[in-house]
């Protein structure tokens, strides 16, 4: 389940608390910033990253949540899913690729194609019934 904007503000809350004695402070609206980075993903894996990096007394700035590749995302619990495959209806319409993998450059845009609109023989079906009720 993806991270909403109420929790990114309750691991942000928690980020800043979180910082040793000695390190750099951050701001909240700088780890909500870099939560809303990776928001797409789950948020257990968001909030081991946050706490992780929020801990790290070498981390200056929570730009580092956003850094997937870092070591605040070596223990990911939820498996990847495959960004290369998407089925059509779940593939951004823009770049192709699915939720995983999704790069933030651009919004995520769901696919509205005639491959994901039902038969019309369906919407004919529908208007049928509803006319003999």
């Amino acid at each position: 389940m993806p991270v909403t904007k109420d929790q990114a503000h309750m691991l942000a809350s928690l980020a800043v608390a979180c910082r040793p004695h000695g390190a750099p402070t951050w701001d909240a609206p700088g780890v909500v910033a870099a939560i809303g980075k990776v928001a797409n993903l789950s948020l257990a894996d968001v909030a081991m990253a946050c706490i992780r990096a929020a801990s790290d007394k070498t981390a200056q700035t929570p730009a580092v949540i956003a850094a997937t590749s870092s070591i605040h995302w070596a223990e990911k619990v939820t498996p990847p899913s495959s960004p290369r495959n998407p089925r059509p209806h779940e593939a951004c319409d823009v770049c192709g690729k699915g939720d995983v993998g999704h790069p933030l450059d651009h919004p995520w845009q769901r696919r509205r194609n005639a491959a994901s609109q039902p038969p019309t023989e369906w919407a004919q079906a529908r208007d049928s019934l509803r006319s003999q009720l």
